[in-house]
């Protein structure tokens, strides 16, 4: 089990104080196939009388893109229909261990779907901030369900209003090029992690010729929370896969997106009361 701590960004106003973002440190299964997009429920059930006290949200999603930018969707091994997922993650983060621990998170999640698109010309919101593209979803069309600790939030609590919010509101996904100051960031973190055995990729073998960045928007507000990794499909637009890892493009220096199956990397989590202001 990785070990996931608090990271503070220092500012220097008078005296050095710790101020959000945090992130998720986990680095290990960027591109292995195990980290599924779905989640599973904890073993058992809470015990009697729990409180869940939410204080920081991440992000997770996934996309497909065809050759146009447009969303897409693939049939999996299943037969089924896979077009995208897309969850927000409140989560107690003292004890949250990473996005399979769902004992100590809420998951809101939803279904990407280009069905789901609401036609507002929102991607000039995207391309203002200097992302590529983006889309907006009908929150009412896309809404799954929320994971069982989603239940054990109290009324007066912050997270009980915002759960409310995430599951109703609309929300809008984008994506657009790495940029420098939250890539320094994240390769502090490869860096620690590469140094430590050998046999792990490197900030310039894996991350830096193939990561772009992830923009979500919540009402007006817009946040830049996650990295993301575009895949390479097959014939079929199914994810490739090579010894149980899909296959990464390479997009340093690409102009926007390209057909492909794209999964983020979950970093920053923020103050729940930021989305409440």
């Amino acid at each position: 089990m990785l070990n996931l701590f608090s990271f503070c960004f220092m500012l220097l106003v008078g005296v050095l104080g710790c101020t959000e973002p945090k992130v998720n440190d986990n680095v290990e299964d960027d591109v292995s196939t195990e980290e599924r997009p779905d989640y599973s429920e904890p073993e058992s059930d809470p015990e009697p009388g729990i409180v869940f006290e939410p204080d920081l949200m991440f992000f997770y999603a996934t996309s497909v893109i065809n050759d146009d930018s447009g969303l897409d969707c693939f049939v999996d091994g299943s037969g089924a229909t896979y077009c995208g997922v897309f969850r927000f993650i409140m989560v107690n983060f003292d004890e949250w261990e990473g996005l399979d621990d769902t004992a100590h998170s809420c998951h809101v999640r939803h279904k990407i779907d280009p069905s789901y698109v609401v036609q507002n010309g929102v991607e000039t919101t995207f391309t203002d901030n200097g992302d590529w593209i983006g889309w907006e979803f009908d929150a009412s069309q896309s809404l799954v369900d929320t994971s069982l600790m989603c239940d054990f939030i109290q009324e007066d609590h912050p997270g009980f209003q915002l759960l409310e919010q995430l599951k109703t509101d609309n929300f809008s996904l984008g994506y657009g090029p790495l940029e420098g100051e939250m890539a320094e960031s994240f390769k502090s973190y490869v860096d620690q992690w590469a140094a430590e055995d050998e046999d792990n990729p490197t900030w310039e073998e894996l991350y830096a010729p193939n990561l772009i960045s992830q923009t979500v928007v919540l009402g007006e507000k817009h946040w830049r929370p996650n990295f993301a990794f575009a895949f390479e499909r097959d014939a079929d637009g199914v994810p490739t896969v090579v010894d149980s890892q899909y296959q990464p493009i390479p997009m340093n220096g690409a102009t926007g997106l390209v057909n492909a199956f794209y999964r983020c990397k979950t970093w920053y989590g923020y103050d729940i009361d930021k989305f409440l202001e």
